[in-house]
């Protein structure tokens, strides 16, 4: 519906005026109204999607009230996606980059259309999704596998950068748009001229609690070591059984890495991929870690050696696991692992 929408809106002025009733009361308002509106599924990756249909019909057709559906409707418009769904660091709620990016792609067509149309959506939450994977990806522009997500190449997204650029003219969005190739259609609809000196990127340890991932990390450039260690929200419906795993990185490859997923309803998918045992973190009893938000202890910087623990939660019942991971320099991790047992 999204898309027929933008495309009825490049031809409307040229359509007579029978056949732009008969596209409102025949299929855009029946799609929105009928089928899309009495579904609402709260703070939600799809809800943005259903946001966005309904917000363009309504603005294609001058509708006031699905406009304030789209945006305004306190238990599921785009303010309350904004609000709720978007952690302080910019990170989308379910703790998994692919649908991260899916939520991203569903916002864009709403807040351009509602540009166009004297509204401006373009705040600090959506600002914050565009720096937050430039901030959690490893030192060659992938973000990890974490939850119901695969690895996802950075620079393979750089296209929705274009649009981020061409809003918030963010510096750091510079260098990613290069290694895009700027060949897009996102290039092409709102590429703007940017001059690059790009230079090998210095990586240091830094923290994100609203999210619960702590990365530790030192180098400069590709061949960096970094390591995320995993502490925060379950993650909802796509969130894992894996509370203090980690992922290492480092001479240009994954040392230690998080399956991801596989596709759903594939019996694996819950027999491996949604399992702790396929995760580097504690198994206790051959049993699946029970859904817990861990708690950070420390972070921080003792000389020249960073380090985080933290604390898994309710991960098991009787049972206490803290993880302390020690960078010491680019080729020595050291970890420490206290597990407390009532039986």
């Amino acid at each position: 519906l999204i898309r027929m929408t933008q495309g009825a809106d490049l031809v409307w002025d040229s359509l007579s005026d029978d056949d732009r009733a008969t596209l409102a009361d025949k299929l855009f308002l029946p799609a929105a109204r009928d089928v899309i509106l009495p579904h609402k599924m709260g703070v939600h990756n799809i809800q943005c999607w259903k946001n966005s249909a309904v917000g363009l019909v309504g603005f294609l057709l001058g509708d006031a009230d699905l406009i304030w559906e789209a945006i305004e409707n306190p238990d599921s418009g785009y303010r309350k996606q904004m609000a709720e769904g978007v952690a302080p660091d910019g990170a989308w709620w379910e703790g998994a980059w692919s649908y991260h990016f899916y939520t991203m792609s569903s916002l864009w067509p709403l807040t351009e259309a509602a540009r166009n149309c004297g509204i401006d959506l373009y705040g600090d939450a959506l600002r914050g999704m565009f720096d937050a994977p430039i901030r959690f990806a490893m030192p060659d522009l992938t973000l990890p596998a974490f939850n119901d997500s695969g690895a996802v190449d950075l620079a393979g997204r750089a296209s929705m950068y274009e649009l981020g650029y061409a809003r918030y003219g963010a510096p750091e969005y510079v260098d990613l748009l290069a290694e895009g190739g700027r060949n897009s259609d996102f290039a092409l609809w709102f590429g703007e001229d940017v001059a690059s000196d790009a230079a090998g990127r210095e990586w240091r340890s830094v923290n994100h609690p609203e999210s619960g991932y702590a990365i530790l990390a030192r180098g400069e450039g590709p061949d960096a070591t970094w390591l995320c260690l995993k502490y925060g929200p379950h993650g909802g419906g796509h969130g894992h059984p894996d509370k203090l795993n980690f992922v290492l990185y480092a001479r240009g490859h994954q040392i230690a890495i998080d399956p991801g997923t596989a596709r759903y309803g594939q019996p694996i998918q819950s027999s491996w991929y949604r399992t702790t045992l396929a995760h580097n973190t504690l198994i206790v009893d051959g049993e699946s870690q029970q859904t817990a938000t861990g708690k950070l202890l420390a972070f921080g910087s003792a000389g020249d050696v960073d380090y985080v623990t933290a604390e898994a939660g309710d991960i098991y019942d009787g049972v206490r696991f803290t993880r302390t991971v020690a960078l010491l320099n680019e080729d020595l991790i050291v970890f420490v692992d206290r597990v407390e047992a009532d039986r």
